[in-house]
């Protein structure tokens, strides 16, 4: 008797398990369909990012060439840079290709395109969060300068400088925000998919 009711126990056992490795297959089956469309929606989100970044650098490039004998508009060429240093991390990021195969580590694939996305769009806000300023800065001094005043005459004047405080602050306030804001319209979406099952495939490798 002990013996039927051994085998009766470990078919119930193999039952189990082999319910729990479809149940888990099935899972993983549903996960890799279900992240082809957010990495496919991320890449034509950064290529169209990167066709105009190209334009805006150029576009801010040739004003600020244009525009060579009035300093003011020195900010141009910082904004042309800002522009010019994102297309490159996004260009570095479109070469620098993952592999596409889901019948390879999912979870690896999934992480390491998150990862790298989040990492190129922080690294973006820091290159404008410290070149924006600059170029308000640089602009407000090459104006004084191009009007005859010295440097010592310009740091000097208060409400000037209060003034350009304000300007440096509100205007690169305002670009990053609109950074942000764009990056999560572009991203935001399709990145909290990838990440809602990275997390999935977390638990189910536990």
């Amino acid at each position: 008797m002990s013996n039927e009711l051994q085998l009766a126990w470990d078919e119930l056992q193999t039952e189990l398990q082999t319910d729990t490795i479809i149940n888990k297959e099935e899972i993983m089956a549903a996960i890799k369909s279900e992240s082809k469309n957010p990495l496919q929606k991320l890449r034509y989100a950064t290529k169209i990012r990167l066709y105009w970044t190209i334009f805006f650098a150029v576009f801010c490039f040739l004003g600020a060439v244009l525009s060579f004998n009035y300093p003011r508009a020195i900010f141009l060429w910082g904004i042309g840079f800002a522009y010019y240093f994102g297309g490159v991390i996004l260009v570095r990021h479109h070469l620098n290709k993952l592999d596409d195969n889901f019948d390879h580590n999912i979870k690896s694939l999934l992480e390491n395109y998150y990862n790298r996305l989040t990492k190129m769009l922080s690294i973006e806000e820091l290159v404008g969060t410290f070149i924006l300023p600059v170029s308000v800065v640089l602009g407000y001094c090459l104006s004084g300068v191009y009007d005859g005043e010295t440097f010592t005459q310009i740091f000097s004047d208060a409400k000037g400088i209060a003034l350009l405080m304000g300007v440096m602050v509100v205007f690169t306030a305002i670009a990053l925000w609109g950074t942000k804001r764009l990056n999560y319209k572009a991203y935001g979406k399709y990145l909290e998919q990838l990440k809602t099952n990275i997390d999935l495939l977390n638990t189910i490798n536990k």
